[in-house]
C-alpha cells in the first residue's frame, strides 16, 4: 500500500535544513520506508549494505545521465553488495521499476556485469546479415564486452545475440563510461581501445567514421587530461564532448564542445569541464543542461546567469537559458532521463556545502528537485537525500546520483545517510499541477507543548492540525520568539539554542499551506534551566615557541580566566599572561619559550564560567605536550634563513592581530596548462631528515571562498626540481594528492573535506616511506600508498591564491604511535579528576 503514495512536493526557495541532519537513520531493511519531515515524501529502502562494513561500495547505479530503467518503466538495473557462494561480492540485479523490490540475479558485476557498461534498448529492431530481427524492448539491453556489441534478454540471461564484432579493436566502450543512446534508440557513441570515438547505428548496423582529435587519457584517468566522456544528443544530430583539459572561453579541446556526428566542430557549449545532461526541454529543441562555474561566468551574460545558476544550452545555435538562479554554488548532479516522454521538467540532486545547518545553508541544498526547463523557475522539492560526506572515502562514494525513470514518475538516489554506507532509495512523483488560486488559510497547529529543555536550548513540539475547509495541511510552519522570526520548518517541532539561562521566552508558530496561505498562531511559554555544569578542557594548542592556547568547553569569567597563578606548568616555566578571548571560549597563554622535546604538564584551577552559578573548573584539570625538535619557525624573529622562496617578491612578513605570520601576497599565477603550483616555500635541508617525516602549520586563505570555491593553499614534499615533486592541496570543498613529473600533473586521488580555508587551520602531512597521511584540525583526511617515493625537500605554496602561513614544523623519525590531534607538533593530553 505504501507504494501507491505519490509525491506531490511543495515549491518555495526559503533555506528549508533537514531535521536531525546527523541522527536521522533510514529504517532497516530493504522494501521498509519513511516519510521524509520536511516534505511529506515517502521514501523506498531499496538496498541494504549496512548488513556488511562502511567500506562496501553499497547500492550503485552509475551517473545520472544514464538511465538504468527500462523503456516502459517496469524495470532498473543496479548492484549492490551481496553474499555469493560465501563471498562478499558486488552483484547486479534486476528490480521491479514500480515497487523498488529485488526480483532476481543477473550477475558479478566485479567480473563482467558492471551496471554502467548496461544500456537498456530503446529500439524495438536490430540489423543481422542485413535481414532485420525484432525484439521487446522491454525486456532487452545492450552490454559492450571485449570488442563486441551483445543483446540480453534479462529473462534468460545465460544467453546473448553478438550484434556487432569489431574486429579493428581489441576492446570497445561507451566513450569514457558516460556515453548514452539517443532517445530513438538508435546512436550510440563508442570508443576503440581507448584512441577514438564513434557513433554507432544500433537499428541498421552502421559505423560512423572515427574522432578526428586526440583522445588523450579517455575518462581523465589518473590526471586532467584528454576526453573526460562523450555523448549523443537527445535526437542523434549531434555528439557532445566533455574534456577534462584546462577550462578556456573559444578554446579548442576545452570545457564541452558539440560535433555532428563525423566529428565537425560546430561550437563551445560551456567552457569547463561541469555536470551535464542533454534533453528535449519544454519548447521542443535539443539542449544540454548544466550550471554556470566560477572560472568563466560571462560566457553565460546572455541569460543573466551567475556561478551556480542552472542553464540550458539549445545544440542548434548555442542560444542559452536561466531555469533557476541558485543563491550560492554547491556539488550537484542533472538527470533528463524523462526527456523522451516530458520534456518540461529535469531533476537536480544538490549536495550540501555545509555540515552545519545552521552556519552556512543555502535553498536546495541536500535536496532533490524538480526544475522546468521554460525558464519560469518554479521549482518544486521533493527530499533531502542526506548523502553525507564520508571521510577517507573519493566522491563518487557519496554523491548522491539521483535518476528519474523515462515516464517521469519515479525517481532512484544514492545515498550514505548517517552510517557511512551507500544503499539506493526510491519515491514515486506526480504530474506538476499546483493550483496557485487557494486563498483559504490552514488551521493553526494542535497541541503545542515543550520538549526537551536544558540551560541554553528549548524544544518545542506540536501536532499538525486537521484539514482546512479546502482540505489543505500545513506544509510548513513559521516560528517567532518574543515576536522576531526564527525560522521556516516542515517538521511539528523546533529546537531553539543559543539561549540565555533561567530566562522566559514566547513562541508563536504558524501553519503555512501551499499556496502560502498563513494561519493564526499557536503560542507558548517557557523557561530554561539554570546553569550547574562546570567547564572543561577541550583541546590546548601552541601559537608560537612562548604561546599556548587553551580552548574550553564553554565562556569563562574575565577575571579568573586572567589570573596567571591559575596555570601551573611543569618542569617549571613562567607563565606571564593570560588572555581571554573575545568569546570567552579560549586562554591565549604568554610563558618563557618552550625547550624543545621536553614534556610539559599544566595543572588548571579555580577558573570559572559565567552563569549565573559561577561553576568552577574541576580539581586538578591537567593537560600534558611538548613540543617536538626538528625546524620550527613562528616568524617572530624574523624569516629563518632556510627558507627557499621559488619567487621571493611574492613573500613578506605581515603583523596579524599582535604576530608576525608569513604571506604569500599575490594571485592568478598558477601554471594553468601543467597544474604546477605556482608559487611555494622550501625548507632547505629538510631532505636530509630522512623517510618518515611529519611537517605541519598553521594556514589562512585571503580569499572569498564563497565566491572562490577553487581557493587552495598546499604542502610540497618529495621536491627535485619545479617539474618534479608531490604536493597536498587543499581547497574549501576537496582535499588532493598530485604529482608533478616532468611538469605534467598526476591526479592520484581527491577526498571531500569540509574545510574553513578564511579560517587559521592546523594542516599536518606526514610521509612514512611511500605513505602519505593528511591531517586538517586534527582529523585525518586520507591515507595513501604511493606507487613511488622520491626523496626530496618540504615546503608550502599555493596554486593560485593569496594566503597566510604561521608555525611552521618540520620534524623527523615518527612512530605510529604519535597521535593525529596532536598540531604544530604538539601532543596533548587531558586528564581531569574530580
Amino acid at each position: 500500500e505504501s507504494y501507491s503514495i505519490e509525491t506531490i512536493g511543495i515549491y518555495g526557495d526559503a533555506v528549508i535544513p533537514p531535521p536531525e541532519l546527523h541522527s536521522f537513520n533510514p529504517p532497516p531493511g530493504a522494501g521498509s520506508s519513511y516519510i521524509d519531515p520536511a516534505f511529506g515524501t515517502r521514501i523506498i529502502r531499496v538496498t541494504d549494505a549496512s548488513r556488511f562494513n562502511q567500506f562496501v561500495l553499497g547500492g550503485y547505479l552509475g551517473n545520472s545521465e544514464i538511465c538504468y530503467f527500462n523503456k516502459d518503466g517496469s524495470y532498473f538495473i543496479a548492484s549492490e553488495n551481496e553474499n555469493v557462494n560465501g563471498d562478499l561480492l558486488i552483484s547486479t540485479f534486476l528490480y521491479d521499476g514500480r515497487t523498488g523490490a529485488r526480483i532476481k540475479f543477473l550477475g558479478v558485476s566485479g567480473s563482467s556485469l558492471q551496471p554502467y557498461w548496461i544500456r537498456w534498448a530503446l529500439a524495438d529492431r536490430y540489423k543481422l546479415s542485413g535481414q532485420t530481427v525484432s525484439f521487446d524492448p522491454n525486456y532487452h539491453f545492450y552490454k559492450y564486452e571485449k570488442n563486441e556489441i551483445r543483446l540480453y534478454d534479462v529473462r534468460a540471461m545465460d544467453g546473448y545475440k553478438v550484434l556487432r564484432r569489431f574486429d579493428e579493436y581489441s576492446t570497445i566502450g561507451p566513450a569514457g563510461g558516460e556515453g548514452d543512446i539517443s532517445l530513438n534508440g538508435r546512436y550510440w557513441v563508442l570508443d576503440g581501445d581507448e584512441k577514438e570515438l564513434f557513433v554507432y547505428d544500433l537499428i541498421d548496423d552502421v559505423k560512423y567514421p572515427i574522432s578526428k582529435f586526440n583522445l588523450g587519457s579517455l575518462g581523465s584517468k589518473g590526471g586532467n587530461v584528454g576526453v573526460d566522456y562523450a555523448a549523443i544528443s537527445p535526437e542523434g544530430k549531434y555528439v557532445i564532448v566533455s574534456w577534462g583539459t584546462d577550462p578556456g572561453v573559444g578554446k579548442r579541446y576545452a570545457g564541452i564542445e558539440l560535433y555532428d556526428k563525423n566529428w565537425n566542430f560546430i561550437r563551445q557549449l560551456h567552457p569547463s569541464i561541469v555536470h551535464w545532461a542533454s534533453g528535449i526541454d519544454h519548447y521542443g529543441d535539443e539542449v544540454l543542461y548544466t550550471v554556470v562555474t566560477h572560472d568563466y561566468p560571462e560566457f553565460f551574460k546572455s541569460c543573466g546567469a551567475t556561478p551556480g545558476d542552472i542553464v540550458s544550452v539549445r545544440l542548434s545555435d548555442g542560444n542559452q537559458r536561466l531555469l533557476k538562479d541558485i543563491p550560492i554554488w554547491a556539488h550537484m548532479s542533472i538527470s533528463a532521463c524523462n526527456a523522451a516522454t516530458n520534456g518540461d521538467f529535469i531533476y537536480v540532486a544538490y549536495h550540501r556545502r555545509s555540515e552545519d545547518p545552521t552556519t552556512l545553508w543555502s535553498p536546495f541544498w541536500d535536496e532533490i528537485i524538480e526544475v522546468p526547463t521554460d525558464g519560469s523557475q518554479k521549482v518544486r522539492r521533493f527530499v533531502h537525500h542526506r548523502s553525507h560526506y564520508v571521510q577517507g572515502q573519493s566522491t563518487k562514494y557519496y554523491q548522491p546520483d539521483a535518476m528519474v525513470n523515462r515516464q517521469g514518475t519515479r525517481i532512484l538516489y544514492r545515498s550514505t545517510y548517517n552510517n557511512g554506507v551507500g544503499d539506493l532509495y526510491f519515491f514515486s512523483i506526480v504530474s506538476n499541477d499546483l493550483k496557485y488560486d487557494d486563498s483559504v488559510p490552514p488551521n493553526p497547529p494542535n497541541n503545542m507543548r515543550s520538549g526537551a529543555v536544558d540551560e541554553h536550548a528549548i524544544e518545542i513540539v506540536w501536532t499538525q492540525p486537521a484539514s482546512a475547509a479546502d482540505g489543505d495541511l500545513p506544509v510548513s510552519y513559521r516560528v517567532y520568539r518574543n515576536e522576531s522570526f526564527l525560522a521556516e520548518i516542515y517538521e511539528a517541532r523546533y529546537f531553539d539554542f543559543g539561549l540565555d539561562e533561567s530566562s522566559t521566552y514566547e513562541y508563536s508558530v504558524y501553519s503555512v499551506d501551499k499556496a502560502s496561505n498563513i494561519s493564526h498562531p499557536a503560542r507558548l511559554t517557557i523557561s530554561t534551566l539554570p546553569d550547574l555544569t562546570p567547564p572543561h578542557v577541550l583541546s590546548s594548542a601552541i601559537k608560537s615557541s612562548n604561546e599556548l592556547e587553551i580552548i574550553f568547553s564553554e565562556p569563562l569569567e574575565k577575571t579568573t580566566a586572567a589570573m596567571i597563578n591559575n596555570y601551573q606548568v611543569k618542569p617549571a616555566i613562567t607563565v606571564h599572561l593570560a588572555q581571554l578571548s573575545a568569546d570567552g571560549r579560549s586562554v591565549i597563554l604568554s610563558t618563557q619559550p618552550l625547550t624543545l622535546g621536553v614534556d610539559y604538564e599544566m595543572e588548571i584551577s579555580n577558573l570559572t564560567d559565567t552563569s549565573r552559578n559561577r561553576n568552577r573548573i574541576a580539581d586538578h584539570t591537567v593537560v600534558r605536550f611538548s613540543l617536538l625538535a626538528g625546524f620550527y619557525d613562528d616568524f617572530e624573529n624574523g624569516i629563518n634563513p632556510a627558507w627557499f622562496f621559488y619567487t621571493p617578491s611574492r613573500w613578506e612578513l605581515v603583523d596579524q592581530q599582535g604576530n608576525q605570520v608569513l604571506f604569500l601576497n599575490t594571485s592568478n599565477y598558477g601554471d594553468l596548462n601543467a597544474k604546477r603550483l605556482g608559487e611555494f616555500a622550501l625548507i632547505r635541508g629538510s631532505k636530509a631528515l630522512g623517510e618518515s617525516v611529519r611537517i605541519s602549520c598553521l594556514a589562512k586563505s585571503n580569499e572569498d571562498v564563497i565566491a572562490n570555491n577553487q581557493a587552495d593553499y598546499a604542502v610540497l614534499f618529495g621536491y627535485v626540481n619545479e617539474k618534479n615533486y608531490y604536493y597536498v592541496q587543499i581547497q574549501p570543498e576537496e582535499v588532493k594528492l598530485h604529482r608533478i613529473e616532468n611538469g605534467a600533473r598526476t591526479l592520484f586521488e581527491r577526498f571531500t573535506f569540509r574545510s574553513f580555508l578564511d579560517q587559521w587551520q592546523r594542516i599536518a602531512v606526514e610521509v612514512r616511506k611511500g605513505t602519505v597521511l593528511v591531517f586538517l584540525q586534527g582529523q585525518r583526511v586520507f591515507e595513501y600508498q604511493l606507487p613511488a617515493f622520491i626523496a626530496g625537500e618540504f615546503g608550502i605554496g599555493s596554486f593560485n591564491d593569496s594566503v597566510w602561513f604561521d608555525n611552521v614544523n618540520i620534524g623527523s623519525n615518527l612512530n605510529d604511535d604519535v597521535p593525529p590531534q596532536a598540531p604544530r607538533g604538539l601532543n596533548v593530553i587531558r586528564d581531569e579528576k574530580d
